[in-house]
C-alpha cells in the first residue's frame, strides 16, 4: 500500500502492459512539514471539518478567533486488512498551520461493523493501519488523530480499545496527540460498544458526542440536545471515569427542522431535516417570527404552519451555546467539540470565546 507515500517511499504506481507495478525510483531527500509550535490554549475549542472528497480552500476564508484545533474527517479505515483512505489537503494543512492552528486528522471506521470485526481481530492489519497512520502524519506534518469508530459490534469493544492500547505509544512517541469520540452513557448497544473508562486511560482527550438527543428518524420531534440531557451525558460520562481534565463537551452547529403532520388522537407524524443556523435564521426572517425561550430547555424555540404541516425548531444559536459553553466551565471539562464547521454562523464563535476564553478571544 503505496498510494499517497510516494515521498516518503520513493515507491511509485505505474501502469506496465495495463497491469499497475510499483517503480522504485531515487528518493529526493523530503522536506517534511512541521507541527503547530503554537501552544495549545485551554479550555481547547477543536471543530471538525466535514470532508468527502476534496478539502475547502481554508486560504479564502475568514480566519476563526478562538478556533485553535481543526479536526478533518480526512482518513478511513476501507479494508479489513487494514488500508486506509486519505483525502489530505497539503494546502490545506499548511494553512491551518499558519493560522496557528493545530491538526487533530479525523480517522473513522467508515462506520461498517462487520469490516471493523474482522479488521480488529488481525493483529497485521492493525500494524498496517498504525503504521499508515505514522507515515501520514509525517507527511503532512499533523499534530494528532482523533479515532471516530461508531457502529462497532459491543462483542468487539475490548478489541477496539485494545486498537488504542497499540496505537497510542508509537503516536504519542511521534509527538502526537490522541483522541477518541464516544457516545453518551446508556443502555443502547451504541453506546455499550465504548469502553469509556478504558479509552480515557489510555488517549489524551476523549469526545463525548452530546448530540442527536433526537436523531433525524425519531418517532419523536424534539431537540437535538437540550441542555438537561447534555449534562447528564457529561455527568455520567465523568461518573464512569474519564478525567474532566480529558474530557471535550460535543456541541451542535446544527438543528433539525421537524415537519409535523397531525393525525388522529393527539398524535402526529414527524420527519426530521438537519438545519444549519444561517438557515434557521432565514426561516426566521422569512416567516417573520418571533422565538420563544425555553428556560428548562435553555434554547429558544419557534414553529409555523406550512402545506398543512407545523413545522417545529428547537434553536442552537449565541444563547444556547453560551449555555453549553458554561456547561463546560462548571465541570472544569477539557473544552469543547464541536460538529461541524460550516453549520455555524460567526456570533456561534463569538459566544463560545466570550465564555471560555474571555471578551479577548484567543
Amino acid at each position: 500500500n503505496v498510494s499517497g507515500l510516494e515521498k516518503l517511499t520513493g515507491c511509485f504506481v505505474e501502469t506496465s502492459n495495463g497491469l499497475p507495478c510499483v517503480r522504485i525510483r531515487p528518493k529526493e531527500i523530503a522536506a517534511f512539514p512541521a507541527k503547530s509550535t503554537t501552544g495549545l490554549q485551554k479550555p481547547i475549542i477543536l471543530a471538525w471539518e466535514y470532508v468527502t472528497s476534496y478539502s475547502p480552500e481554508l486560504a479564502q476564508e475568514p480566519v476563526i478567533s478562538g478556533l485553535d484545533v481543526i479536526s478533518p474527517t480526512w482518513f478511513n479505515l476501507t479494508e479489513s486488512s487494514g488500508l486506509v483512505s486519505n483525502r489530505v489537503s497539503p494546502s490545506y494543512a499548511g494553512e491551518a498551520h499558519r493560522r496557528g492552528m493545530k491538526i487533530w486528522a479525523l480517522v473513522s471506521n467508515s462506520f461498517n461493523g462487520q469490516m471493523t470485526k474482522e479488521f480488529l481481530k488481525n493483529e497485521k492489519a492493525r500494524k498496517l493501519f498504525i503504521a499508515q497512520l505514522l507515515a501520514f502524519s509525517k507527511l503532512y506534518g499533523l499534530d494528532g488523530f482523533n479515532f471516530d469508530f461508531e457502529r462497532v459490534d459491543v462483542a468487539d469493544r475490548d478489541a477496539f480499545t485494545q486498537l488504542l492500547r497499540e496505537a497510542a505509544p508509537y503516536l504519542k512517541e511521534a509527538g502526537l496527540v490522541v483522541s477518541v469520540d464516544v457516545h453518551k452513557p446508556a443502555n443502547t448497544n451504541m453506546s455499550k460498544s465504548h469502553d469509556r473508562k478504558a479509552l480515557g486511560s489510555v488517549v489524551d482527550y476523549v469526545m463525548v458526542m452530546a448530540y442527536d438527543q433526537h436523531w433525524s428518524s425519531c418517532p419523536t420531534a424534539g431537540s437535538v440536545a437540550d441542555l438537561p440531557w447534555t449534562k447528564h451525558a457529561v455527568h455520567l460520562t465523568l461518573q464512569e471515569g474519564v478525567p474532566a481534565e480529558k474530557l471535550l463537551l460535543g456541541i451542535p452547529f446544527y438543528m433539525r427542522r421537524w415537519q409535523c403532520t397531525p393525525l388522529a388522537g393527539g398524535k402526529e407524524k414527524v420527519k426530521g431535516a438537519t438545519l444549519t443556523m444561517e438557515q434557521s435564521d432565514e426561516l426566521i426572517r422569512k416567516h417573520k417570527l418571533t422565538p420563544v425561550w425555553l428556560d428548562d430547555k435553555k434554547q429558544d424555540y419557534y414553529e409555523f404552519k406550512e402545506n398543512g404541516q407545523i413545522i417545529k425548531v428547537w434553536v442552537e444559536n449565541a444563547k444556547s451555546l453560551a449555555e453549553r459553553a458554561a456547561l463546560i466551565k462548571e465541570f472544569n471539562l477539557a473544552g469543547a467539540a464541536c460538529w461541524r464547521k460550516g453549520h455555524e454562523q460567526p456570533y456561534a464563535w463569538k459566544a463560545l470565546t466570550e465564555q471560555l476564553l474571555g471578551n479577548s478571544g484567543k
